[in-house]
């Protein structure tokens, strides 16, 4: 098992090699190329313009979808520094800070956060 570990590559789907701090996403995560294709045909000016108005509004909708994305694991990288920094300050008997309602539900997804994005 141990030579099986040392022949994956960093970074191949082993959570341990998983940068928590990069949070801008890839095509294994979601970023697909875009769905609406140009060919090298002669087309007409009409079936042109229809092709480049899809890829405009396909370019914005997937920026929307990417940055929603990287808010979400900013927030549940930022109440997992929270969360760590409350058990320090409960091991060390230090005034706790409650979690909001919404720091609490990221808390509880941070573990499935790549397989729901």
């Amino acid at each position: 098992d141990v030579e099986d570990m040392q022949m994956m590559m960093v970074g191949e789907s082993v959570d341990f090699y998983r940068d928590q701090e990069k949070f801008s996403s890839s095509e294994e995560e979601g970023e697909e190329e875009s769905t609406v294709m140009l060919d090298q045909g002669l087309n007409p000016l009409a079936d042109l313009k229809w092709k480049f108005d899809a890829l405009d509004l396909e370019r914005e909708i997937r920026s929307r979808s990417q940055q929603n994305r990287r808010e979400m694991r900013m927030k549940t990288r930022a109440a997992q520094k929270l969360e760590a920094r409350r058990q320090r300050n409960i091991g060390y008997g230090r005034p706790v800070e409650p979690l909001t309602a919404e720091e609490a539900s990221l808390l509880k997804g941070a573990h499935t956060l790549r397989q729901r994005l």
